[in-house]
Order: C-alpha cells, then structure tokens, then sequence
C-alpha cells in the first residue's frame, strides 16, 4: 500500500509541472542564476520532495491505522476484491 500511495503522489507531483512552466515560464528568463549547478539544484528539490512524500505516506498509513481511517477500495483491490463489492460494502 505504501508504494502504491508513494507512486500516486510522485505522479500528482509531476503533474504539476506543466502548470509552474506555463505560470513561471515569463520570470524564468529574467531570474537571476542560482550559485550552484541547476541540475544539482533540480537534484536536490526531486529528493528533498521524495523524502517529504515518504515520510507523509507512511505517517498517514500509521495514523490512519490508529484512528480508524483508511482507504477500504483501494485495500480491497489490492486484496484482489471486486471494486464493486467494496464498493458497496463501504456505503
């Protein structure tokens, strides 16, 4: 469950690329260059991200569990139930 949820934030995450580009795409001629490497810069935010979502993943998972919440489709599915019944068993 945890590197399905883990994927499924990286994937949103990169979604919103797309849209910083297209609302910062007019200053990002204009600013000013960063005193290290770009790419190290882009290497640093990707892992510093990938370590923030880790940590939110997991301690989502272990709350959840403490306070009753969870996600019972997808838990089911992962099971191998039909989403049609977890449908309606969680109604």
């Amino acid at each position: 469950m945890f590197w399905l949820l883990f994927a499924i934030g990286i994937l949103g995450a990169l979604a919103i690329i797309p849209i910083a580009i297209d609302l910062f795409g007019s200053v990002i001629p204009t600013a000013q260059a960063p005193p290290i490497p770009l790419p190290l810069l882009i290497l640093i935010g990707a892992l510093q991200n990938l370590g923030m979502l880790g940590v939110m993943v997991f301690v989502g998972l272990k709350l959840g569990q403490k306070l009753g919440l969870g996600a019972p489709l997808l838990e089911g599915w992962l099971a191998g139930n039909s989403l049609t019944n977890q449908w309606r068993a969680s109604e």
